[in-house]
C-alpha cells in the first residue's frame, strides 16, 4: 500500500481530521521522514488542506469530509439568495479549494461537510452548498451584514471560477413573486440579463411559473447584487476590509495574539462618564508608557470604524464596561462589543471589569457574572462629589493591577 493510499484511509476513518502525529505513522520512510512538514506545507498550499484554528497540529482535508449534511437550524426570512449554475459538470476540487479558503469563519468549526459549509461572521451567517449532479453552488445569507458577507463568497468563487480556464457559469437570483415565494424550487433570473434590462430602463420582467409581472429593482435592490462581482477586490471599503482579514486569517492561525490594552466599551450617552474615566487614567498613562487604553474616540475620520474596533477587541488585554441603563440598552454594544469581548473572558484571555454608573438591570445579563470594580447598590450616579472622586481612583489602581504593567 502506497503512503498516499494510506493518507487517503486514515483521514478517511477520522471523517477528513488528520494530525501531525497520523503523518509521522504515514509518512515514516527514510525518505518521507524529514520532509514531513514541507509535505504539509505544500497540501496547505495546493488548497487540499487547512489546520483547525485554536487546535495545535490538527487539520482538516475537505475532500473526505462526511457526506452527510450537518445539522443545524437557519433563518429563512431576509435571506440575500444568489445561485452559480455551470454549463458543464464543476470540476473536482473546487469546492474544497473553497472551503479551504474560508475556513477561518466555518461555524464552530463544525459545520461543514463535503458539499457544504455554513460560515459565521459578525453575526452573519451564509450556508453555502454544492449541488454537484444540478451543477450549481448555492448561497443564501442572513444577518446583520448580508451584502458585505455575500460579497465575501462572491469574491472568493470568482476567483475559483476564473483560475479554471474556460469555464462556462452564470450568476442567478431566484424570484421574489407570490407564487415562487411559496415554491421549493422557484424561477431564476440571470444576475446579468436583470442588469441589461435596468440599464435599458425596462423595470419590469416576466416570471415563468405565474406569468406575473416582477419589478426588476425588488429583485437586486441590495448594492453587492447591483455591483459587478470581482475577482481582483475592488469592492466597498468594509467589503475590502473583511476580504483582507480572511487572507490573514490563516497565517494568523501559526500566532498567538498578544493582548495589551484596555478596551472601554460605553454608550454615547454616557460620554461625561468616558471622560471621568480618561481623566482619572492619565496619570497612570504617563507613568506606565506601556499602557495603551483604547475607546471610539480614538478612531479618525475617514477609518474603517467597524475595523477599527475589531481589531481593539482582538488585542484588548482588559475590557472595563461603563454599565447604564443606557449601555444595556444599546444594541449595537449587544451585538458587536459584548459577544466578542465575553467569549475572550471564557477562553481566559481577557478580563472584564465593570463600573456601575447608575442602577440598572445587569442581572439580566451575562455582566452578572463578572466582579465589579464598585459595589453595583452604590452606583457613581448616587455618590457624593468627593465619594465619587475616591471611587475613580479605586477603579483605576482596579485597572492598572488587572493589566499587570510592570513598574
Amino acid at each position: 500500500m502506497t503512503n498516499e493510499e494510506l493518507l487517503q484511509i486514515t483521514v478517511n476513518q477520522n471523517l477528513g481530521c488528520f494530525t501531525k502525529d497520523d503523518l509521522k505513522d504515514i509518512w515514516q520512510d527514510d525518505e518521507y521522514a524529514q520532509m514531513r512538514d514541507e509535505l504539509l506545507q505544500l497540501m496547505m498550499r495546493f488548497k487540499l488542506c487547512y489546520k483547525i484554528p485554536g487546535c495545535p497540529d490538527t487539520y482538516i482535508a475537505p475532500q473526505f469530509l462526511p457526506i452527510e449534511k450537518a445539522k443545524y437550524t437557519w433563518d429563512n426570512s431576509k435571506n440575500l439568495i444568489l445561485c452559480y449554475t455551470y454549463q458543464s459538470m464543476i470540476p473536482k476540487g473546487m469546492f474544497t479549494r473553497f472551503i479551504v479558503e474560508m475556513h477561518p469563519w466555518i461555524e464552530q468549526q463544525k459545520l461543514v461537510w463535503k458539499s457544504g459549509v455554513v460560515l459565521n461572521k459578525d453575526q452573519t451567517r451564509a450556508e453555502v452548498i454544492e449541488n454537484y449532479n444540478q451543477r450549481e453552488i448555492k448561497i443564501r445569507v442572513a444577518g446583520n451584514r448580508k451584502k458585505e458577507l455575500m460579497a465575501v463568497v462572491t469574491h472568493e468563487l470568482e476567483k475559483i471560477n476564473s483560475s479554471q480556464e474556460g469555464l462556462q457559469y452564470e450568476a442567478r437570483v431566484p424570484c421574489n413573486c407570490e407564487t415562487c415565494k411559496n415554491l421549493p424550487k422557484p424561477h431564476f433570473y440571470s444576475l446579468d440579463l436583470l442588469k441589461k434590462r435596468l440599464n435599458a430602463s425596462h423595470y419590469y420582467i416576466e416570471c415563468y411559473e405565474s406569468y406575473k409581472r416582477v419589478d426588476v429593482r425588488s429583485l437586486i435592490d441590495d448594492d453587492v447584487m447591483l455591483q459587478p462581482v470581482k475577482a481582483d477586490g475592488e469592492n466597498n471599503p468594509e467589503v475590502t476590509a473583511l476580504e483582507s482579514e480572511l487572507e490573514r486569517k490563516p497565517d494568523e492561525s501559526f500566532k498567538t495574539v498578544t493582548r495589551n490594552q484596555v478596551f472601554i466599551s460605553y454608550s454615547h450617552k454616557d460620554e461625561e462618564w468616558l471622560s471621568k474615566l480618561q481623566d482619572c487614567l492619565k496619570p497612570i498613562i504617563r507613568n506606565q508608557k506601556e499602557l495603551v487604553v483604547w475607546d471610539d474616540t480614538k478612531i479618525k475620520a475617514g477609518d474603517q470604524w467597524r475595523k477599527e474596533i475589531e481589531n481593539a477587541l482582538a488585542l484588548a488585554k482588559v475590557a472595563v464596561l461603563l454599565v447604564s441603563h443606557n449601555f444595556l440598552a444599546s444594541d449595537f454594544i449587544h451585538e458587536n462589543e459584548l459577544p466578542p469581548l465575553l467569549d475572550a473572558a471564557k477562553a481566559k484571555g481577557l478580563t472584564i471589569i465593570w463600573i456601575p454608573l447608575s442602577s440598572s438591570n445587569y442581572q439580566e445579563t451575562e455582566i452578572n457574572k463578572y466582579q465589579s470594580a464598585h459595589p453595583p447598590n452604590q452606583p457613581l450616579k448616587s455618590l457624593s462629589s468627593a465619594q465619587e472622586d475616591e471611587a475613580w481612583v479605586d477603579i483605576c489602581q482596579k485597572i492598572k493591577k488587572a493589566v499587570a504593567v510592570p513598574q
